[in-house]
This record gives structure tokens, sequence and C-alpha cells, in this order.
């Protein structure tokens, strides 16, 4: 393997993997080829790693250590559902900034114009119900009227109608009541 990383022509990939230990992260952070967090997770785990290794070179003036490599890596497992959060708040941040405006304005226009059909709708069904009352209370009094008229007859029905119609209601005259006191003590006398 030369200085850069490259393999040499003609070396065989398990003489590289025998010379370097491989690591591994890429599959855990990466769960699908179609993971976009994964791949972002990734890509800000390449970043911490090249923090650390520039932190290692300004600290003590030189590479890291495999060692040091090593330490890095193990830390780094560990923190994989981390880099995966921190991907979906970065990639959640990103669609906020690149289409926040335009999906506010569009939820404002939504719900303008959801309340506007409800004001109609609102309208409309109140007068539907009052319309339907009215048309129940109709067809209830026409079917009791054509019950009676059903009994009655409806020659009867319509004389009932005429007669009721032009004869003013009287009042029956009051009847006292007959005090029934007097009306035993009368009995038992007679006796």
């Amino acid at each position: 393997m030369t200085q850069n990383g490259f393999a040499k022509a003609g070396q065989k990939c398990s003489e590289i993997e025998n010379k370097r230990q491989y690591n591994f992260i890429y599959e855990k952070i990466v769960t699908e080829p179609d993971d976009a967090i994964g791949l972002v997770a990734y890509g800000l785990y390449k970043q911490k790693k090249i923090e650390y290794i520039q932190s290692i070179r300004k600290e003590h003036g030189r590479d890291i250590t495999d060692e040091e490599r090593a330490d890095f890596h193990r830390v780094s497992c560990q923190h994989v559902e981390g880099y995966r959060r921190d991907a979906e708040e970065l990639m959640a941040a990103v669609i906020e900034d690149a289409y926040g405006d335009a999906l506010q304005e569009a939820a404002v226009s939504f719900d303008n114009e959801l309340k506007e059909r409800l004001k109609g709708t609102l309208k409309t069904g109140v007068l539907a119900s009052v319309l339907g009352s009215f048309v129940t209370a109709l067809i209830i009094a026409l079917l009791y009227l054509g019950s009676i008229g059903y009994r009655l007859g409806w020659a009867g029905l319509y004389r009932a109608a005429m007669v009721d119609a032009a004869v003013p209601h009287q009042q029956a005259p009051l009847v006292e009541k007959p005090d029934l006191q007097y009306a035993v003590k009368d009995n038992a006398t007679s006796e």
C-alpha cells in the first residue's frame, strides 16, 4: 500500500486488509443503499475523524498512531445513534431553511381556504336543517290528517273542517256540583 492509502498495481485486496485493519463503521451507520440519513451521518463521522486527526497534529506535531486511530474508532462505534440523530437534525434544519417559508405559506393558504369553505358549509348546513325540519313537520301533519280522513271518511273530514270553521265555538255552561252532604241526609230522613 502506498502512503496515500491506495494499493500498488497488482497488490491483492487480502494483502491490503492484512496490513491495515479495516473499520466497518460505514456498514453500522449506513443501513441501506438509499439511506440518506446514514450517508449524512457518515459524513459527520468523517468530519469528527478529520477534526481528531487535526487536533493530534496541532497538539503533538505528528500523525495519529494506530492505537489512537483504534481508540477513535472504538468510541465512534459507541456513538452511531448519536451520528444518526445529529444527521436527522441537520437534514431537518436544511429542509426547514430551504422549504420553511414555502411550507408556512402553504399552511396559511390551506387554513384560510378551509375556513372559507367551512363558513359556507355552516350557513348551508343550518339552512338545510331548518328546511328539513319544516318538511318533516309538514309530512307528519299530512299523515295525521290522512289518518283522521281515513277514519271519518274524506267527506266527513271535509264536513267537520267546514263546520268547525263556520260555527264559532261556544263554551259549555258551567254545571254546579250538587252538595252530596245534604243529599245523603235527605235520603236518611226519608226512610
